[in-house]
């Protein structure tokens, strides 16, 4: 059973990603190697989600708290969803936003 199964049924609905991610931080180093594994397999998994639209946010949320977690959600999401990842999507956005210097040097 995956982490967000365990959740659901903890919680009795869906859990939200924060709420995955607090039980991932909570976890030993070998059961966080594992669910990472499981949680990359589930972000490719993810059907009417954008990855590119996450990132967007977590940085714009970064840049209004400086909270390092919203980079490393950054990372671990780009990673998720590796080759998936439409950059040149997200570059473009990023410029509107004006958050390209910084994003493009993030990702690269």
């Amino acid at each position: 059973m995956n982490i967000v199964t365990q959740l659901h049924q903890k919680l009795n609905r869906k859990p939200t990603a924060q709420e995955i991610q607090d039980e991932i931080f909570r976890q030993t180093p070998e059961k966080k190697i594992k669910l990472e594994q499981q949680m990359m397999e589930f972000a490719k998994e993810l059907s009417g989600h954008r990855g590119e639209n996450v990132i967007l946010t977590e940085f714009n949320l970064y840049k209004t708290n400086l909270s390092s977690k919203h980079i490393e959600n950054i990372k671990y999401i780009a990673k998720a969803f590796g080759k998936y990842l439409d950059k040149k999507y997200l570059l473009e956005q990023s410029r509107k936003q004006e958050t390209w210097d910084e994003l493009n040097k993030l990702l690269n």
